[in-house]
């Protein structure tokens, strides 16, 4: 993903290039995440123990995630 959005950015790849796979991709997106509703179900009573720590992980690495993109676009100049 980081090379096609390289590739995208510097205009090595044209966007109408892979716009019929990504459009696919997207028509099938929701099949990606019933393994993960799977696994919530089955790990119910795991998460219900752990709630907290496993929220305060989610809440940290979502900001971590924003923060870091924050600085590289920055420095990219854009």
């Amino acid at each position: 993903m980081v090379i096609l959005f390289v590739a995208l950015k510097q205009k090595w790849v044209r966007l109408s290039a892979i716009k019929p796979a990504s459009d696919k991709l997207l028509e099938f997106l929701v099949l990606f995440f019933i393994p993960y509703g799977v696994g919530l179900m089955v790990y119910f009573d795991l998460i219900k123990e752990y709630w907290f720590p496993l929220s305060i992980a989610v809440i940290a690495s979502t900001l971590l995630t924003l923060y870091v993109t924050g600085i590289i676009l920055q420095k990219s100049g854009r």
